[in-house]
């Protein structure tokens, strides 16, 4: 006979908040929410607002992929200073495109990312429910990036 394994703590702790705090529509508000282009223009479009984002992929199809989610205190330093124009250390994707091999260096990241990736922001100020919220559109994208 199969096991029947029970969710764990942080699995019914996350459906209970995605209950509780009506993640579904603020989930699809973040999938509404135009999409953004990597590139020095790109600083203007973002807030300086606390919310999460979600790097997909840019296809020319309906076929895109959610690669990474992640949240930050600051929407336009963490995703333009950070990801566009920081180093391997500053951002998680950014070090895993060149411990892949997908990028040889810092300046082939930044190539491939305007090339390769477009975004999407939700605001959201509180960092309980922007801790939630991620969690939650981490177990619905299942994002290659997120570990």
């Amino acid at each position: 006979m199969k096991e029947i394994k029970t969710p764990s703590v942080k699995a019914k702790e996350i459906v209970k908040n995605a209950v509780d705090n009506n993640y579904i529509d603020i989930l699809k508000e973040l999938l509404s929410n135009d999409k953004i282009e990597f590139g020095i223009g790109m600083r203007s479009n973002l807030s300086k607002s606390s919310g999460v984002y979600r790097i997909i992929t840019r296809d020319g199809n309906d076929s895109e992929q959610t690669i990474y989610v992640g949240r930050t205190k600051n929407l336009q330093k963490r995703l333009y200073s950070d990801l566009l124009m920081g180093n391997a250390g500053s951002h998680t994707l950014r070090n895993k495109l060149i411990k892949s091999n997908l990028c040889k260096n810092e300046e082939d990241a930044k190539q491939y990312i305007i090339n390769k990736y477009l975004c999407q922001v939700q605001i959201i100020n509180d960092e309980q429910e922007r801790k939630f919220f991620k969690h939650f559109a981490i177990s619905i994208f299942r994002p290659i990036y997120n570990d």
